[in-house]
């Protein structure tokens, strides 16, 4: 089978000389690819996590055999929220819609994620006229999202602003032969705008991850990067990790205000914050001010491996929007995946209930005092420690393993076959 997805906003294999941690449609080209199919995975020139262009002109660069990167021409931006995000999305799709039709060999199934609605709106007008299955995965209710993020005394504007978009998810979810997304909210919120009723066919394959094995050398490299840091094993303190963009997606003030707490307190935990985006410097400064606070930056995928094992809870300061309410993100699962406890902002949801239901953390909303507490608790508590990283494990292994969800996800595509 010859098969073609399309997500533009990935780190690919080509990213950091390889050093990138791969994510969805990374992870199941591997898996398509291994199970013999052809694949051919359609991205942005533009590195959305790195903010920087990969190429100036549309490129496409074999990963292994029968397995390619085509990279698009792109304009880049700056801000995930912006007027020049609009523009590049604009382009791009312009620029995929030029290149697909020139494509001699038609493939036999298509999968195209949300975001980018443009580019999957292409994706599925080309299958339709081709007569090809194409699959539609929804990752991010845009354009609802910017209802959530920005000011609400701008939301008249947004709703006609992104009028023509609303326009373009509909047509598009219509003329999907299947809708699936990260979880079953996700896809009934495709099939209203789809108006139709949901069948067998759309299948919900939550946001896992998959446990990646380093080398002994890079190993060794970032347990030193580590170590430079002030971040060693066994030290006896409890490390609480953020690794993520620092974007409006997320609240950290609460976070830093229980650090402050803790360290008033002399209890011995440790913060630390590993990422890049607008709040960069924010977060920067807010580190300086407090002994118990590391900022790293940006980290590469052996230090985010090493960083996990050293750390004994995960932080996920979502903003309690719909677009994460109604979601389960890719980073709790990365904390699952290393046996992490996780504490999370968000008061209700998918990952609110994963937490609970298999008491593996907490829940603080926007309360600092409950953070200090839960994570006092855990610095004088070893044995309630060992329940809850154990219950997280036991979480991962039973539904967020990579391995065996894209395994599935795999067969759903293949099964689509013509």
């Amino acid at each position: 089978m010859r098969i073609w997805l399309v997500q533009r906003a990935e780190s690919t294999p080509h990213d950091d000389g390889g050093d990138r941690r791969l994510m969805r449609i990374g992870i199941l080209a591997n898996i398509l690819r291994s199970n013999g199919h052809e694949v051919i995975w359609w991205t942005s020139s533009f590195d959305h996590i790195g903010k920087r262009k990969r190429f100036h002109h549309s490129t496409r660069l074999e990963v292994k055999k029968s397995y390619y990167i085509h990279y698009l021409k792109s304009f880049g931006y700056k801000k995930n929220i912006s007027l020049s995000r609009f523009i590049d999305n604009y382009l791009i799709s312009k620029q995929f819609k030029k290149e697909v039709y020139k494509e001699k060999e038609k493939p036999d199934v298509i999968l195209t994620s949300i975001p980018s609605i443009e580019m999957s709106q292409i994706a599925v007008t080309y299958a339709n006229k081709n007569n090809i299955p194409v699959i539609l995965d929804i990752r991010d209710l845009y354009p609802d999202v910017f209802l959530d993020l920005l000011p609400k005394s701008l939301s008249w504007v947004i709703k006609i602003l992104t009028k023509p978009m609303r326009n373009n998810l509909m047509d598009t979810c219509k003329n999907a032969t299947a809708i699936s997304g990260i979880t079953n909210d996700f896809i009934d919120w495709g099939i209203v705008h789809a108006d139709r009723d949901r069948t067998k066919k759309d299948t919900f394959f939550p946001m896992a991850y998959v446990k990646e094995e380093i080398s002994k050398e890079k190993q060794t490299e970032a347990y030193s990067f580590w170590k430079k840091l002030g971040v060693f094993k066994n030290d006896k303190i409890l490390n609480v990790v953020f690794i993520g963009t620092f974007t409006k997606s997320f609240e950290f003030d609460t976070i830093f205000e229980s650090a402050k707490i803790l360290n008033h307190k002399k209890i011995p935990i440790r913060f630390i914050f590993c990422g890049t985006g607008i709040k960069e410097n924010k977060i920067k400064e807010s580190c300086k001010l407090l002994d118990n606070c590391v900022f790293a930056g940006w980290i590469n995928a052996a230090q985010i491996k090493i960083i996990l094992k050293l750390s004994d809870v995960g932080i996920a300061p979502y903003i309690n929007s719909k677009n994460f309410i109604e979601n389960f993100p890719n980073k709790p699962a990365e904390y699952f995946s290393e046996n992490l406890a996780v504490v999370t902002s968000l008061r209700t949801g998918k990952l609110f209930d994963f937490i609970y239901s298999n008491r593996c953390g907490i829940s603080y909303g926007s309360d600092k005092y409950k953070l200090v507490s839960f994570l006092e608790k855990l610095s004088n508590n070893q044995d309630y420690l060992k329940l809850l990283t154990k219950n997280a494990e036991n979480g991962y292994i039973n539904n967020l393993d990579g391995k065996s969800v894209y395994k599935s996800m795999a067969e759903f595509i293949e099964n689509f076959s013509r």
